[in-house]
């Protein structure tokens, strides 16, 4: 089975942005869909370029106007989101 891992600084982030009900709505049915179909789901998320964004290495998914950074744990079978930023900054270098 496979999990959904947020690091706290994600969240404050997407609170910060005021945007942390839709944050928790797509978290929700992120977990949904690996309950469901989880082979389709981490091939969709595979599917996601690797890339260097915000200073992190990962990859990255649009919810919006916002890009979330995640990457996956096979090993574990956990998805790990670890930012959330407005698509304006979210490729900018720090």
């Amino acid at each position: 089975m496979w999990r959904v891992l947020v690091a706290r600084r994600a969240v404050k982030k997407a609170e910060s942005l005021g945007v942390l009900d839709k944050f928790m709505s797509f978290l929700q049915d992120l977990q949904s869909r690996l309950d469901d179909d989880p082979e389709g789901t981490i091939k969709a998320l595979r599917g996601e370029p690797v890339i260097r964004a915000a200073g992190y290495s990962g990859r990255r998914i649009r919810m919006g106007d916002y890009r979330i950074f995640y990457y996956i744990d096979y090993e574990r079978r956990e998805v790990r989101i670890f930012w959330i930023e407005h698509r304006r900054k979210a490729y900018k270098k720090r």
